[in-house]
């Protein structure tokens, strides 16, 4: 499952703990496991070698913009009120907050698509179910924000439904870099006629890119601070399972349970370490933007899916 040496302990060991289904110190031994090497996203390979060796990124949050494209036909009528929200400086799911205790709402009468940066200029659109389309009688404007933050409603709609989640078509991205180097060049500051080149290197690498698409890895930021999201996963599986009690049968309900939350952080950051080791490989043999024969794509049009065959 990885190419490099220093990471076989993290696929062995707890394979092996969990065909035994058990762990111990012996098999398990997170000492022995570089998190900082194996969460640094920077070393992965990549299919083509990048004209810029490294610039200042997110420098401000404006140099980094989001605009969630989420086309729709609104109904015009409908409880459910579609705000189209321009943020700064704010993560979606406060942000949900505030609207739920601005229309003195349930917060799970909120709806948005996606997750939005904190530290970025963002668009996005949020719903807010309102019985009886009954407003409230002052206008949203949150003062339980910080001096960097801001909230700006741009448009609003009625609809008859709610916002669910992954709706959203695409975003709509904007980076600014700064500080930019130069893969071949090795001063700071290049001469005219080489800032011409570098800037037809680069346009070459965006067209390739817009042909044949990038790997698309998980980045740092899913891991969290040094890895640590990674650390609290390894902890979690080496955690003994708890003796198994019969229990009485619940009665079976109709209604529909949210999913358990529990432990969702350090789950998600493990399948994403699983994952970026498994496409490193398909990059370093270069079968990365190929089918191979039995793997499953989800196509475009929603719940169809295709089987690659030999």
């Amino acid at each position: 499952m990885t190419s490099r040496d220093d990471m076989t302990d993290i696929n062995a060991s707890p394979q092996s703990a969990l065909e035994n289904n058990q762990f111990d110190n012996e098999q398990f031994d997170m000492a022995s496991i570089d998190i900082t090497t194996a969460t640094d996203t920077a070393q992965l390979p990549q299919p083509l070698q990048p004209p810029v060796q490294q610039a200042t990124y997110k420098a401000h949050a404006t140099d980094f913009i989001v605009n969630e494209l989420l086309p729709l036909e609104f109904t015009g009528e409908g409880e459910h009120l579609w705000l189209h929200i321009q943020k700064l400086g704010m993560n979606t799911a406060y942000l949900a907050k505030l609207l739920s205790e601005w229309a003195e709402i349930p917060l799970r009468d909120v709806g948005y698509s996606g997750l939005k940066d904190r530290h970025a200029l963002t668009t996005q659109w949020f719903s807010l179910r309102i019985p009886k389309k009954q407003l409230p009688a002052a206008e949203f404007a949150p003062v339980d924000i910080g001096a960097d933050e801001s909230v700006t409603i741009i448009d609003q709609k009625w609809h008859n439904k709610k916002l669910n989640r992954g709706t959203h078509r695409a975003n709509q991205f904007i980076i600014t870099l700064r500080d930019i180097q130069f893969a071949d060049f090795d001063t700071a500051l290049p001469a005219p006629e080489q800032l011409l080149s570098a800037k037809q290197d680069v346009e070459q690498h965006l067209a390739s890119i817009a042909i044949n698409g990038v790997p698309n890895y998980f980045g740092p930021q899913r891991f969290g601070r040094n890895g640590n999201n990674i650390r609290e996963a390894l902890s979690l599986f080496a955690r003994p399972r708890p003796p198994q009690q019969s229990r009485p049968q619940p009665k079976k309900s109709k209604r529909k349970h949210a999913p358990r939350k529990q432990n969702t952080m350090e789950l998600s950051a493990a399948r994403s370490l699983i994952f970026n080791e498994i496409l490193a490989l398909r990059v370093r043999d270069g079968s990365w933007n190929t089918g191979l024969a039995g793997e499953v794509f989800n196509l475009e049009v929603q719940g169809q899916y295709l089987l690659a065959k030999p």
